[in-house]
């Protein structure tokens, strides 16, 4: 855990913060590549971006006033804290403002491809302020990967308030490293699309088929991480039971 890239009296960087807009910037500009690529109309495609953006950062927050309290859903609105926003929320959230702003605008061709490549990049460079961050932590792990977090992390204060460690304990105990995990995935994912582009000769597949990936990996993921609230169904957490409903249609 290394929660801060600058910190000293005058500035301060925050490892999560960084990598958060560093994440954006090179998705927005990868998209913008693809853009130009394919020779689409530009202000049209940016305003579609902006479409997602909005409803990215605004699934995100509601995802989590799902998975956590009011008041601390409300501090974070207000404090604008982006540490901790849940990926889901923004791909779904992203999802929705793209149709939305589709819709004001009046285009009907389909644009989910353009938007795979700059996700699965974004969302590897975010994973790593997640790790560095302290943020999106997993359960209790003993396999040689496994990583500790120090005091006054967010794991330390979970395990703390679920009675995994006492109040004197100077770390936390091993926990498997999710966002690592979640970042080789995309990495192998985006290696995967890049090599076989020939897959995806239908308008719509390249997007469903990263959809569909993603929430099947997510689902899994979500056993070993601690942080997304406890199960309520069948032993399933309700980011799980979401996931499922999202495979499903999208497979469909």
């Amino acid at each position: 855990m290394f929660p801060y890239l600058l910190n000293n009296e005058n500035f301060i960087i925050d490892s999560y913060s960084f990598f958060f807009f560093l994440a954006w910037t090179s998705g927005g500009l990868l998209f913008y590549y693809s853009v130009k690529k394919n020779r689409l109309d530009l202000e049209t495609m940016l305003t579609i971006l902006c479409g997602c953006a909005v409803g990215a950062l605004f699934g995100s927050f509601i995802f989590n006033l799902i998975l956590f309290d009011q008041n601390e859903f409300l501090s974070k609105l207000y404090h604008l804290d982006f540490e901790g926003m849940s990926v889901v929320g923004g791909i779904s959230g992203g999802f929705i403002g793209v149709e939305a702003t589709k819709k004001i605008i009046g285009y009907k061709k389909y644009t989910g491809d353009l938007f795979v490549m700059p996700i699965l990049v974004g969302h590897s460079i975010g994973r790593l302020g997640c790790l560095l961050g302290g943020c999106c932590f997993g359960i209790q792990c003993n396999l040689p990967w496994e990583i500790t977090y120090p005091i006054n992390s967010p794991a330390y204060f979970h395990q703390i308030q679920h009675k995994i460690i006492n109040i004197n304990s100077l770390s936390t105990i091993a926990v498997h490293p999710t966002p690592v995990y979640e970042m080789i995935f995309n990495i192998c994912l985006l290696i995967v699309v890049s090599i076989n582009k020939s897959w995806f000769h239908i308008t719509g597949a390249l997007f469903r088929f990263y959809i569909v990936a993603y929430c099947l990996f997510r689902f899994l993921v979500e056993f070993l991480r601690a942080d997304t609230g406890a199960s309520v169904l069948l032993g399933l957490k309700p980011i799980q039971i979401n996931l499922l409903f999202a495979i499903v249609y999208f497979s469909w």
